[in-house]
């Protein structure tokens, strides 16, 4: 009896809900978020409170919430939490800016100077939890989470994919509150979803976006290993490498009882020039939000592109970080760690922004939807070959 008292009422609380939702919203969900906008983060499906919505990759290779709208409810939470919709930001407009050398065996196996890193070092040593992109079984660029510095690896080094957050936010939820220290690091506009999501600041919480020149098409990635070196043959691969220089542009590939393969500088490998040529980059990375300043997490880190110009003292050509302090919280970390690195040097924020793209608009090619497209019907190999020549 108390159970169907119960059962009605939640019924009837829905009935409600739905009716003032049908009323204000006119049952829009986010799919009423058009594809050029949509960035692609997940918020959605981690807030959705029925799991009726899911990431499925549009024509073009990118993941887009699709709602299966038997399961919808309607409770307008998808659009509420929207980081597109949903502007939310407390970090500094002036955040202190640094160039940081972390300690050599670190900055080895690195994309820049290894400010992760140390960061992740940190939080991990206080028995927290650390989320990250990385590559899981199939080669496909996707969040999880380590414990253990062993796992630390698996995070390092860039990453030039859209990564499949899956359900991180709610992951990340569970370990706050649980009493967990957790550091989360992603594209802006994952920090910014992550936020969105929680609704509300936690103290064991840290927040570290990347500088992000925009993220490529998973379908474009996929098709690439697959025809390029087939996945069953990867036994490892970098997307940046420091043996032949410290470059943005150096892939180094290793496959099964084959020697490591660098494809050169002067003929860049064909997903290279997709990925810095945007031909496979998402239609909202051309005017991001999210890459402004004041920035979406505690902390900023990324390569610190035309540290030279203001001190070659600052470039050894070994990797230098920049990092953008942009929260009391990134302030208190920062300071107990520094320290621990090579070398730590404050430097004016216009260093920073002149080679790295904080807000600066990324113009995408004309022929871009129809390369991606063409990706998706012809094959990686040969339409690159079309686009880029041999």
């Amino acid at each position: 009896m108390i159970y169907k008292k119960i059962t009605s009422k939640f019924k009837y609380q829905m009935q409600t809900a739905k009716m003032r939702w049908d009323k204000k919203y006119t049952k829009k969900t986010v799919e009423a978020v058009p594809n050029n906008r949509c960035c692609g983060c997940g918020g959605c499906k981690n807030v959705c409170p029925v799991d009726a919505i899911t990431m499925e990759e549009d024509v073009c290779g990118f993941l887009v919430p699709r709602v299966n709208q038997e399961k919808c409810i309607h409770c307008g939470l998808c659009l509420k939490k929207c980081p597109v919709i949903d502007k939310h930001k407390e970090t500094e407009e002036k955040p202190k800016v640094y160039a940081v050398w972390a300690p050599e065996e670190i900055r080895k196996k690195s994309s820049s100077g290894g400010m992760f890193s140390l960061l992740a070092e940190q939080v991990l040593e206080d028995e927290g939890v650390v989320f990250g992109a990385a590559f899981n079984e199939n080669w496909e660029v996707a969040h999880k989470f380590i414990e253990d510095s062993s796992q630390l690896r698996e995070l390092q080094g860039a990453k030039y994919v859209q990564s499949d957050i899956g359900l991180s936010y709610r992951q990340v939820k569970q370990f706050l509150m649980q009493g967990r220290a957790v550091l989360f690091s992603g594209c802006p506009c994952q920090v910014a979803a992550l936020k969105s999501y929680l609704g509300k600041a936690y103290d064991n919480l840290l927040t570290v976006d990347l500088v992000c020149h925009g993220v490529p098409s998973p379908m474009v990635f996929r098709k690439y290993v697959e025809e390029m070196y087939g996945k069953e043959n990867l036994e490892s691969f970098a997307f940046r490498t420091k043996e032949k220089g410290y470059s943005c542009t150096v892939l180094q590939v290793k496959l099964k009882g084959k020697e490591v393969c660098y494809p050169s500088l002067k003929d860049k490998d064909p997903y290279e020039k997709a990925f810095h040529g945007s031909y496979a980059l998402r239609k909202a990375c051309e005017n991001c939000k999210f890459a402004l300043i004041p920035r979406q997490g505690d902390i900023t880190i990324g390569d610190y592109w035309g540290i030279s110009d203001y001190d070659k003292s600052l470039s050894d050509g070994k990797g230098t970080s920049v990092v953008l302090v942009t929260s009391k919280k990134g302030e208190e970390i920062f300071e107990k760690l520094k320290d621990k690195a090579q070398m730590v040097q404050a430097t004016p924020l216009e260093a920073a922004t002149r080679k790295n793209r904080f807000g600066v608009h990324v113009p995408l090619p004309e022929q871009r939807e129809e390369f991606l497209k063409a990706v998706a019907e012809e094959g990686f190999l040969k339409t690159a070959k079309h686009y880029f020549g041999d």
